[in-house]
């Protein structure tokens, strides 16, 4: 493998302006009950969370960037990596690199393994905040960190690289097993993606052991386009929610006006026979309409009888 100033260098050289750059934020967040200060690395591209964060070599480059200030900054007692809202990230930016050849493939790929690495091989502890849609680099960029959580609401974990006839290219195929054991490693990385692309969403990775943790969050990302959609908690009560749009509550000096009740006045007594069978007003009730009759397709059959003769 290569250096990694090397790889830098050959990834600057085989990038190109068809690749949507997803850049690798970092801010400096105090922590509560003085645990420090951790660098928590946001993945954005800048769009919304129909086109998700991707891995090509600029975006590579960007995120070796952020993880080094993190661990050159003294203040930083640990780092993070989360993604813009319900995406962490959809693995690599293949479309990028398509033109580059074998060699740029091979550069994406050693590159992704070097910078990735940082995470767990550096002098501070990592955390993985998978909040949303994780699959293939984008799993496996969490993977590397040394603690991950996940939300509930995330849609889509996986490693579907076996799907395109690969393997998961930057730590998934040796970090799974390890996590979760070799049976549910073959379920994840091969028996799901050869399913139809079966993902598992954030509550069963917890359960699997992708995560150490798991949090409630939104439910679904559907709404306009580039907006984020609203959701009530699932532990709010809805009086609050909806108390805009009741109306004012009634003084109480003010009593209801009171309820005359109104009889129901009876229906007139049947004077004529069915204007369609003829049939005398004593063999309806007096409720029925004098021009309905049971012959009538939408009405029941009517059983002939001794007295009045099927037609």
């Amino acid at each position: 493998m290569s250096d990694i100033s090397t790889l830098l260098a050959r990834a600057e050289e085989i990038s190109s302006d068809a690749e949507r750059v997803t850049e690798a934020k970092l801010r400096k967040v105090t922590l509560p009950g003085g645990a420090g200060v951790i660098g928590l690395i946001t993945l954005d591209n800048g769009e919304d969370h129909t086109k998700p964060n991707t891995f090509g070599p600029r975006g590579l480059i960007s995120l070796n960037t952020a993880i080094d200030a993190a661990l050159a900054d003294d203040e930083v007692t640990a780092l993070a990596v989360t993604g813009k809202p319900f995406i962490l990230a959809a693995g690599a930016d293949l479309t990028s690199i398509a033109g580059g050849g074998p060699d740029a493939v091979r550069v994406v790929a050693e590159l992704g393994h070097a910078v990735f690495r940082k995470l767990g091989d550096g002098q501070k502890p990592s955390f993985g905040f998978i909040n949303g849609l994780s699959l293939g680099g984008g799993l496996e960029v969490a993977l590397h960190c040394t603690y991950r959580t996940v939300m509930d609401s995330a849609p889509a974990l996986g490693l579907p690289e076996v799907m395109l006839g690969l393997v998961p290219g930057w730590g998934g195929a040796f970090l799974v097993p390890n996590l979760v054991g070799a049976d549910t490693a073959v379920t994840l990385i091969v028996e799901n993606p050869l399913n139809n692309g079966k993902t598992v969403g954030g509550q069963q990775a917890f359960e699997l052991g992708l995560a150490d943790a798991v949090f409630s969050g939104p439910r679904s990302t559907a709404g306009r386009r580039g907006t984020p959609p609203y959701a009530v908690p699932s532990r709010s009560p809805w009086p609050a929610p909806v108390a805009p749009a009741r109306p004012p509550p009634r003084p109480s000096s003010c009593s209801p006006r009171p309820r005359t009740a109104t009889a129901t006045p009876a229906s007139p007594a049947r004077t004529t026979p069915c204007t369609r069978c003829r049939r005398p007003p004593s063999c309806w009730p007096a409720s029925t309409p004098s021009t309905w009759c049971r012959s009538a397709p939408s009405a029941p059959p009517v059983r002939p009888t001794s007295r009045w003769p099927a037609r």
